[in-house]
């Protein structure tokens, strides 16, 4: 099979030959002109050791062929690679792929009497993957198993021989292969061939399969690519099933959505049922109308059906919670408090409807059974003035026989104290005679009208019945006075008498009363104390802030506003009826509108409002504003106010502000003047616009419709790059439209030759605009100018042994501070590394790249000579250690004596590389609190109150391995490029918030980038969230900000999360 695949490669990379060839290829030796193969084709080696693709087909090195330049009286022909990271090229135009990408290979024709001529070769590198593979979550779901009619989306990875993975089909950096799924049983699951959609089609077992093929070889008769490396992974479909988990509860799984109908059935008669999907669809619980009873009942979805058995409804369990423990008395001690429970076959509490026969080792009867609370009073002795003594042992036995099935208890007891409230369960706020509970007081509410609302709790944490006797030994205390300025007082006289009751039930009541900021709002502090018992319970009230607005007026805007400037901050003053200053945005919320939604408020991460104004297009010319003029009302008071905004012509750039490149170039060097920093992603030259504005160009190196022109003193500088020929251009100006490169002459006679560049803005004619010019001072630099020399490192100081490669580069100290590159590859520079261990060859040159290789054989022991025979494991093993590499550079002058020299090394180590620490990203935000990593603090805003996994995954920046490598987590479009574990805790809800119990947490110790975190996530609140990738950990602080949401124009607008 192997030698037919050769075969048919062979034939299919002769085509592709062939088809390369130009058209008058047959005609060549007449040709008047040299001729270069158009494109090439490459494969890196994928780990097979061939040098080549899966096939044989194409290889890792071939030639850029040429020909008829001799014909045409050319006599030398060299070769130059755009990108020699992913092809090289040699002087006799052999190409050598590197990595994956794509570069031009250009020839170069020169002679005599002839016109020097180019030609280009498009090289495409390419390679097959080494390994392939589900990514974890997706491995994960498949290995819990599927229900039948479920689907799953797969994501399926790619790895290299060097194992750098890629996680979706866009990414091709390391390998270009792509994937496919296969089910090895249709009739278990179905999977899309490309794209890996799993869809459960019936219960049983089969075998995923998920390989890679290549783009180049396609097999017609096959209709596909050449296949390359594949893994397996075993399926497992579970069919519908149901089981009884209630005595009117059924629970069903498989596969369902929100809108599944389900159907129980026992024998001909429909049962009346609620249902309830799960979140993840995988189950659902269906509440019946009535109990289930002996038979067999058959429960449908769809087509799907599953059978159960059920028995009548018996009691199976009598539980005495005390057993073991003590039990309260009453006051004279002629009875004895005990908590009970009844449960059926299903866990359920039934006591309500069965009687439990009662017998107490002290000869008491039962006096009161409170099936609501699960009470029972009994008397202390045969006789209702018998005492009990404390610590006094009691047996008591408990029996239930009616349902068919004997159930018992006994429970060892002993006599404790009196029972007392000694606790409180706080349940909420009401308005007196409302029967509705709420969480929160709400704005503006009358003082002594709203109560607290409780339930008591025993020495035993036990609920009580309320009693106005117990409730007078309790102690309401306001923590907060200036919110609540008091509540009670230990003789009770804010206590409602016979408490409130909701919904029928008797709770305990309070009254609240105002302070001096209750209108501000905000979380009252309160503490309940039992004086019986000096129990103290914590609560936190939250108040509804109650600014009124009053006035609202925009500040017009004292700096120019142009056409063009996008949305910008205006100020604003705005003031409540009593005249204090209104900043907070819940306080404004509905309660004014702006005449124009370009005209918005938004709410501040710490809860205060912003005034936004997008600026309209008004087509304003040149020196003459446009004026656009604006009210804002407040509906609930008709109070309006005016604002005119005048708006400007659109700003363009019309002056160089400055240049922020390198001043500094060594003799012979060359630098490029107008890029965009890699750094910053900001340009070396800067603009003013026309209001003497500094602009960013960030987006525009030079600005639309202009040219920049340079002038330069002297004859030490060259300036090259995008060119622009202008008709009428200043003969004293060089012009361009993109880069400009500077290269500095050789041989000086000076150290340090400054010379002086002027930058200008030209128009498309090549005027120069007046007032535009900048003049910069660069510096030619002799190496002798040169104090000292250091090396850097390339990526990182240690290298893992047989993998990474790493280059270094050299920078000059001047006396005065400043630095200077010394360019690999020229006559200054003379590298040597070398080594003491095993395996390392001294590497030498003016430019060198390590790509340590050590000797990693083991002796009869199991160990290497990176074994560290200091340090001995538990198991007496030894640890591996870094072996070094040393890197010397001899810095020579131009007279070719030593100048100086410079030194660094290189650590090799064989352990795996792994992640270690995470660092954090865009640490010059200010959404950062605390940007330090050992106690990172940071504000993230929810959208609608949900958090997700890409909320919080931006806070990290890289995952640094013990190699020191920083692999980014993820990019800038938001793509998430490791799989980080995300797991949240210590969830808190803040004080500026409007919904109580609602931060909750949705989906946690989570890596899928879609997943929803948090929900319920409103301003104020706070949690913790701890990210985890291999051995890298790091805890960042939050607090949650604005929602994205808190925004409006209108006061009829709604914002989703308010």
């Amino acid at each position: 099979m192997k030698s037919i695949f050769k075969k048919i490669a062979f034939v299919l990379a002769l085509a592709m030959v062939v088809t390369m060839l130009p058209a008058n290829t047959a005609s060549a030796a007449s040709s008047d002109s040299p001729q270069m193969y158009k494109t090439l084709l490459l494969y890196l080696d994928s780990g097979n050791g061939e040098g080549s693709d899966i096939t044989g087909s194409f290889k890792s090195e071939r030639y850029a062929s040429v020909w008829g330049w001799k014909e045409s009286g050319y006599t030398e022909v060299t070769f130059e690679s755009a990108d020699p990271d992913v092809a090289t090229v040699s002087s006799k135009g052999k190409v050598t792929a590197v990595k994956v990408g794509k570069t031009t290979v250009t020839a170069t024709f020169t002679g005599d009497d002839v016109k020097t001529v180019t030609r280009e070769c498009k090289v495409t590198v390419k390679r097959n993957a080494a390994k392939v593979g589900l990514s974890s979550d997706s491995a994960k779901k498949v290995e819990a198993g599927l229900s039948v009619g479920e689907k799953l989306q797969l994501t399926a990875v790619r790895k290299d021989a060097e194992g750098n993975t890629e996680w979706n089909k866009t990414m091709r950096d390391y390998t270009t292969d792509s994937l496919r799924f296969k089910s090895s049983n249709e009739d278990v699951f179905k999977v899309t061939k490309t794209t890996g959609m799993i869809t459960a089609t019936g219960a049983g077992e089969a075998t995923l399969t998920v390989w890679a093929v290549q783009s180049e070889g396609y097999d017609a008769e096959a209709k596909e690519y050449p296949a390359g490396v594949s893994k397996e992974y075993k399926v497992v479909v579970s069919g519908f099933s149901a089981q009884a988990t209630g005595v009117k509860e059924i629970t069903v799984t498989g596969a369902f959505t929100k809108d599944s109908k389900f159907e129980v059935k026992k024998g001909n008669q429909n049962i009346s049922l609620t249902a309830t999907v799960a979140e993840d669809g995988k189950s659902a619980v269906l509440t019946l109308a009535t109990k289930l009873n002996k038979g067999v009942y058959t429960v449908s979805c769809g087509d799907l059906k599953a059978e159960i058995s059920a028995e009548d409804e018996k009691v199976v369990q009598i539980t005495v919670l005390e057993n073991g423990g003590q039990v309260t008395t009453n006051a004279n001690r002629t009875q004895i408090f005990v908590h009970y429970d009844v449960l059926n076959q299903y866990n359920e509490s039934v006591r309500k409807n069965y009687e439990v026969q009662w017998t107490s080792s002290t000869g008491g009867t039962v006096i009161k059974n409170n099936k609501e609370k699960g009470i029972l009073t009994i008397g202390a002795g045969r006789n209702s003035e018998d005492t009990i003594t404390y610590g006094t042992a009691i047996i008591l036995t408990g029996v239930h026989t009616a349902t068919g099935n004997v159930a018992t208890v006994t429970a060892n007891l002993t006599a404790g104290l009196e029972n007392c409230v000694s606790g409180v369960q706080v349940v909420g706020v009401t308005k007196e005679n409302s029967n509705e509970l709420l969480k929160e007081l709400p704005a503006g509410f009358v003082d002594g009208e709203y109560l607290l609302v409780y339930k008591m709790l025993d020495r035993l944490g036990y609920a009580m019945d309320y009693d106005d006797s117990e409730a007078v030994n309790l102690t309401f205390t306001s923590l907060s006075p200036l919110l609540l300025s008091s509540i009670s007082n230990a003789l009770g006289a804010d206590l409602v008498p016979d408490g409130v009751y909701i919904d029928g039930v008797q709770y305990g009541a309070v009254r609240l009363h105002r302070g001096l900021d209750t209108k501000k709002g905000g979380v009252a502090r309160i503490q309940i104390t039992s004086t019986k018992t000096g129990t103290s319970t914590p609560y936190e009230l939250k108040i509804v802030s109650e600014q009124v607005l009053d006035s609202f007026q925009i500040i017009a805007p004292d700096s120019v506003v142009a056409e063009n400037d996008g949305t910008i901050t205006l100020r604003y003053e705005a003031y409540d009826i009593e005249g204090a200053p209104v900043t907070d945005f819940r306080a404004l919320y509905k309660s004014l509108s702006f005449s124009d939604a370009r005209l918005y408020l938004v709410e501040n991460n710490d809860g205060s409002a912003t005034l936004k104004y997008t600026v309209p297009t008004v087509n304003a010319a040149e020196g003459i504003d446009v004026p656009q003029i604006y009210t804002t009302t407040i509906p609930t008071t008709g109070k309006s106010s005016i604002v005119q905004i005048n708006i400007k012509a659109k700003a363009k750039a019309v002056a160089v502000k400055g240049y922020d490149g390198n001043i500094n170039i060594l003799e012979g060097a060359s630098v490029t003047v107008l890029p965009v920093n890699d750094w910053s992603g900001k340009p070396y030259l800067t603009w003013y616009d026309q209001y003497d504005r500094a602009i960013d160009g960030a987006t525009n190196r030079i600005p639309a419709g202009y040219y920049v022109a340079v002038k330069k003193t002297g004859s030490a500088l060259t300036l090259t790059g995008d060119t622009a020929g202008l008709a009428e251009a200043d003969r004293a100006y060089q012009y361009f439209s993109g880069n400009i490169t500077v290269t500095a002459a050789n041989n000086l006679t000076n150290s340090i030759l400054p010379q002086t560049v002027e930058f200008a803005l030209a128009d498309e004619t090549g005027k120069i605009v007046s007032g535009s010019e900048k003049k910069v001072v660069l510096n030619i630099v002799d190496i002798k100018a040169c104090s000292s020399f250091y090396i850097t490192n390339e990526w990182s100081g240690k290298a893992l042994n047989g993998s990474d490669s790493i280059g270094f580069h050299i920078t000059g100290k001047l006396p005065n501070g400043s630095e200077v590159a010394i360019p690999n590859g020229s006559e200054y520079i003379e590298y040597v590394a070398t080594s003491n261990a095993a395996g390392f060859t001294t590497v030498s040159g003016s430019a060198i790249t390590l790509s340590p290789s050590l000797d990693a054989t083991a002796d009869g022991n199991g160990n290497t000579q990176f074994s560290n025979q200091s340090v001995t494991n538990a198991d007496g093993s030894h640890p591996n250690r870094f072996l070094e590499i040393k890197v010397d550079a001899t810095l020579y002058s131009e007279e070719g004596g030593i100048k100086d020299y410079a030194s660094t090394k290189v650590e090799v180590g064989v352990d795996a590389k792994k992640a270690v620490s995470f660092t954090l990203k865009d640490t010059w935000q200010s959404y950062w609190i605390n940007a330090d990593a050992a106690d990172a603090k940071a504000y993230v805003n929810a959208t609608s109150g949900v958090i997700t996994y890409k909320d919080l995954i931006k806070y990290i920046g890289s995952a640094v391995t013990n190699y020191d490598n920083y692999n980014d987590v993820n990019r800038g479009d938001g793509a998430v490029l490791l799989p980080v574990q995300i797991t949240v805790s210590k969830l808190t809800e803040g004080t500026k918030g409007i919904q109580s119990d609602s931060f909750l947490v949705s989906t946690n110790a989570t890596t899928v980038d879609s997943a929803t975190i948090m929900t319920g996530a409103e301003i104020g609140d706070t949690f913790v969230a701890t990210y985890k990738y291999e051995d890298a950990t790091i805890t960042i602080q939050f607090t949650v900000g604005a929602d994205t949401t808190a925004r409006f124009s209108g006061s009829s607008d709604t914002c989703n999360w308010r």
